[in-house]
Formats: structure tokens, sequence, C-alpha cells
């Protein structure tokens, strides 16, 4: 078991999510900071190696949507110079922001969109991504529950009535359990030790 479950921590650690990395970086908080912290601890000797992947990838988006947003531009937008050292290095190297509570890190992007155009893109496509560990089959497809090597043949119809007819009874069943559970406290609220001292 321990094996196992080695197995699969170095499956989810070796193969990083590059996504989730750039989103990291895109945090005006963290930015490299915190992957130049962590990566050590995960990778070891190939930290440089892993950190010089993640800076190729953001590279690799960062042209991609400069690319496109050349193509909205008009004809008589400057294109001197390179784009990619001006605004990506510069904000890389600025020093991070404070940590504050409620931080709208989207509002943030918005309002620096000036400085950071091509960024202020990924960004916008990237942190609107809602993160879930929910299997995409069963986010989006709840024919699996009740389809199966036994049950192949069902008409639509049936399927339909199946899962209305257990997302009905879930409700039923959970109400109910709510109510036991109310009850029940409501019981213990109205109990007292007083009452049954000296009997």
């Amino acid at each position: 078991m321990a094996l196992s479950m080695a197995e699969k921590f170095d499956t989810y650690w070796t193969d990083f999510h590059g996504i989730m990395v750039v989103a990291t970086i895109l945090d005006p908080i963290f930015k490299m900071k915190v992957i130049e912290c962590y990566f050590p601890k995960i990778y070891g000797d190939q930290t440089s190696d892993e950190i010089q992947k993640i800076h190729d990838l953001l590279l690799r988006m960062f042209r991609e949507y400069e690319g496109k947003l050349k193509v909205g531009q008009t004809s008589g937008a400057s294109s001197s110079g390179d784009p990619i050292n001006v605004s990506l290095e510069i904000y890389l190297e600025e020093p991070v922001i404070p940590r504050v509570d409620n931080f709208d890190i989207l509002r943030w992007w918005y309002a620096n969109e000036s400085r950071y155009p091509t960024l202020h893109c990924i960004a916008r496509d990237i942190l609107a991504i809602l993160v879930s560990t929910v299997a995409f089959e069963s986010s989006f497809c709840t024919g699996g529950r009740f389809v199966g090597p036994h049950r192949s043949r069902l008409h639509p119809k049936t399927i339909e009535a199946l899962m209305c007819a257990q997302d009905w009874l879930w409700t039923e069943f959970n109400a109910s359990a709510l109510e036991r559970k109310f009850e029940a406290s409501t019981f213990d609220d109205d109990y007292d030790d007083g009452d049954c001292q000296g009997k």
C-alpha cells in the first residue's frame, strides 16, 4: 500500500500541471517566489531544470498571446522593442505585493491592464477557470451511474426517470435526516440535569 501511495504521489508531483503553476506566477503576491521556494523540496537536484521548464512555458504562452494581440492591433500601432523582455521580465523582477485579506486578483489585473496588456489577457483566461477535483465524467455525465454492463439497453426515458427518482429520493432522505437531527438537538436542549437530581 505504501508503494502504491508513493507512486501516486510521484505521479502528481513529478508531472506538474503547467497551467496551475502559471496561475501561481500570475498572482502578484507570489510570482516566481513560491516556485523557487517549494520546487527544491519537491525536485531536489532537478530544481533548476523544472524552473526553466516553467519559464519556457510562460514564454511560449506570452508569445502566443502577443501574436494574437498584434493581429488585433491597428496598422498604426508601434511594434518597436521586444515586448516579451519589456513586459514579462519587468513583471517577474518587480517585488511581490504584500498579502492582504480579501485580495481580488482579477480586479488587480484589471487595474494593471495598461502596464501588462499581454499578461492581463493570460490572467483573464487562466485565473477565471474554476478549479475542481471532481472527475470530468462525474461532473457532466451521470449516465454511467445507471447504464452498466447489465443495464446497457435502457431507454433514454427510463434513464431520465431513474436520474430524477434518485435526485428526489436523496432530497427527501436528506430533509428527513436533517429533521431528525433538529429534533434530537431540540430534545437535548430541553433536557435539564437538575430535573433528575435526587430521583
